[in-house]
């Protein structure tokens, strides 16, 4: 969101059945917002975060913080509410120029202070910080609606040129960044909301700007980023150790970090490099900077992670149509051919919107199996104990062996609440996604 020195200060919408796009007549009451942060809160809240007010350096920081409300540009009202001014902000979570700062959805509540927090946000120095966006009612001091837990601090500190994503139960991971933290820029630090604790997995690979994704097996994929210890001006043909070219693999069950195949001779993916899973399960990656901004890999590439080269057959639908919809808490019979994980064996992967180390909506969501027959059919439901936000979804099934389905389009039309600390905070309604700051109405207007 912005131009090249200046951030910009409204919304562009695009409307999926004209497939045009539309700028609203309202202004950000944030200001002008560049590098800023939009997440989808699922209740038909977009979270805005402010960046810069325009490019680059401390003194331009916008930490403000905004609630956009796409439904209300329909009804001709102001769309926007400030829920921090810049002035009350924490400095804490703005990031340098090369990133995003991190907000999760978290997927359970945290209460401290008799209050709940359902927002994670990570900046710069790699604090993790907690916001309370429900209760815009009560009259919060701003600083109030921010809780730093007392174990939050990455450890060492810095999260800069690191990668971040939410893992499978929830915990928060970042990988790698910081200048000339060499220990940190080849560590996996994990951070775990519920008991406001740490731990870290060196990995063995320095990596700067990398991408991480998660798989529909419940790991993640490290892959792209340079190591400033390597000569990255040409593109060896032979891997060195430490070679950021080496994906690797995280496995959150076991603790394990695998490493994973080379490239020989190709490129060094790092500052605007792009990680995406495929609804066959494949990896997209793309870009990264060659020299500087603007010199960017003009390619795509795909990569298979290992459960598709295992020899290990894949489960498949039968006779399922798209888009499957879950609705609520209510049973949905899948027929299915094949293996399932008796555990985490249906899966739902949200769509992915990556850039800058960061994607917002990346999301991992084991569903409830209610009944299963096995090789024949499963019946799943939206798990009742985590937020599961409404929109679009890839299902995949999970063989015995940790190998995926081909992807089903599933659209999540409403969600299972969890308890909160009043009946003030009720996010029972349909939302709308986001990628990046277009704002996608296909759920306003029946698409």
């Amino acid at each position: 969101m912005g131009t090249l020195y200046s951030g910009l200060d409204y919304a562009v919408l695009f409307d999926p059945i004209k497939a045009t796009f539309s700028r609203s007549s309202y202004r950000s009451p944030i200001g002008r917002i560049w590098y800023g942060t939009a997440v989808n809160l699922g209740d038909d809240h977009i979270l805005v975060w402010g960046g810069f007010s325009s490019c680059c350096s401390p003194s331009v920081y916008n930490n403000g913080l905004a609630l956009y409300e796409p439904r209300k540009e329909i009804s001709m009202e102001d769309p926007w509410t400030v829920v921090v001014p810049h002035n009350e902000s924490r400095s804490d979570l703005a990031q340098a120029k090369w990133d995003y700062t991190r907000i999760f959805r978290l997927k359970r509540p945290v209460f401290a202070n008799n209050v709940s927090y359902h927002v994670a946000m990570i900046g710069e120095p790699g604090r993790v910080v907690l916001l309370n966006v429900e209760d815009l009612h009560n009259t919060f001091l701003s600083s109030a609606r921010f809780y730093a837990p007392p174990n939050g601090q990455r450890p060492g500190g810095c999260s800069f040129k690191s990668t971040s994503l939410m893992g499978p139960s929830g915990e928060l991971v970042i990988v790698g960044g910081c200048d000339g933290q060499t220990a940190m820029a080849s560590r996996i630090d994990i951070y775990n909301i519920t008991d406001d604790s740490w731990r870290s997995v060196e990995t063995g690979i320095v990596r700067h700007h990398a991408a991480s994704i998660m798989l529909p097996d419940a790991t993640m994929l490290i892959i792209n980023g340079v190591n400033p210890n390597i000569d990255h001006s040409s593109n060896p043909l032979n891997i060195v150790r430490g070679d950021p070219r080496t994906s690797q693999l995280y496995n959150f069950e076991t603790g394990e970090i695998t490493n994973l195949t080379a490239e020989p001779g190709g490129p060094f993916r790092g500052y605007h490099s792009t990680g995406l899973l495929l609804k066959d399960g494949r990896v997209l990656i793309s870009g990264g900077i060659i020299t500087g901004p603007g010199c960017e890999w003009p390619d795509v590439h795909f990569f298979l992670p290992p459960y598709l080269s295992s020899g290990s057959s894949r489960p498949s639908f039968v006779a399922v149509s798209e888009p499957a919809l879950l609705t609520g808490t209510l049973p949905l019979e899948i027929r299915y051919s094949g293996s399932l994980k008796s555990d985490s064996g249906v899966v739902l992967m949200a769509s992915g919107s990556f850039t800058h180390g960061f994607d917002s909506n990346q999301r991992y969501i084991a569903l409830d199996i209610v009944q299963h027959e096995p090789g024949i059919s499963v019946t799943v439901r939206v798990p009742t104990h985590e937020y599961v936000r409404p929109g679009q979804y890839t299902m995949f099934l999970v063989s015995s062996q940790g190998t995926p389905s081909f992807g089903l389009h599933t659209y999540v039309k409403a969600y299972a609440t969890f308890p909160h600390a009043s009946a003030a905070c009720n996010w029972k309604r349909e939302g709308v996604f986001t990628a990046g700051f277009v704002l996608v109405l296909s759920t306003l207007i029946g698409y």
